[in-house]
């Protein structure tokens, strides 16, 4: 019985300590604001064609990302509810991984495309990823079946597919299956 509650009381003063390393991360998060240029080097996949999967390589993009305050977007209700009234902005998520202790933050973003016009598909609740102090990642799901981890200044990756599995699909149509890659970097 001493053993378990010896164990309880580790775990739980871990998990303390863990909360407590990142507890400052509001300091050093992502200023709001922030924009970072992104520009695909390669965007390939497969296009559903007679049939059959057909290899394709896309027009390459680029984005245009922008840290938002939730609060403050007009007429749009995705990431002032998809970050739950009920969490505090200050919520600081942290979790073992790969790299050691790590923690992660909801925030807003606008995601899209070079001279794409401003519209509520461009909200999105992304997580800021950090580990000992460091931003390491980005994480957003712009789309439906779609996501895209990337560092305002470094690499990206953007993914797109619709698990559709099915043989004979209506009108012979399956949504395409993308994964781009490239590079952003701040421009303000």
């Amino acid at each position: 019985m001493k053993q378990l509650l010896f164990i309880i009381t580790l775990l739980f003063s871990f998990n303390t300590m863990a909360q407590d390393s990142y507890k400052d991360i509001l300091d050093y998060e992502v200023p709001e604001g922030t924009v970072s240029l992104c520009k695909e080097k390669h965007s390939s996949g497969y296009n559903w064609v007679n049939g059959e999967w057909i290899d394709v390589n896309y027009q390459l993009e680029t984005y245009i990302i922008k840290k938002l305050h939730y609060k403050d977007i007009n007429n749009n209700d995705v990431c002032r509810y998809g970050i739950n009234e009920n969490e505090s902005i200050e919520k600081v998520e942290t979790f073992e991984s790969l790299l050691g202790e790590a923690a992660y933050i909801k925030r807003c973003y606008s995601i899209k495309s070079l001279g794409e016009e401003e519209n509520y598909t461009n909200f999105n609740v992304c997580s800021e990823h950090y580990n000992k102090n460091e931003l390491t990642h980005i994480f957003c799901r712009p789309l439906l079946h779609s996501d895209m981890a990337f560092n305002i200044n470094g690499l990206f990756v953007l993914r797109h597919w619709e698990p559709d599995l099915n043989k004979n699909p209506k009108n012979d149509y399956k949504s395409s299956i993308q994964t781009s890659h490239g590079v952003c970097g701040t421009i303000n």
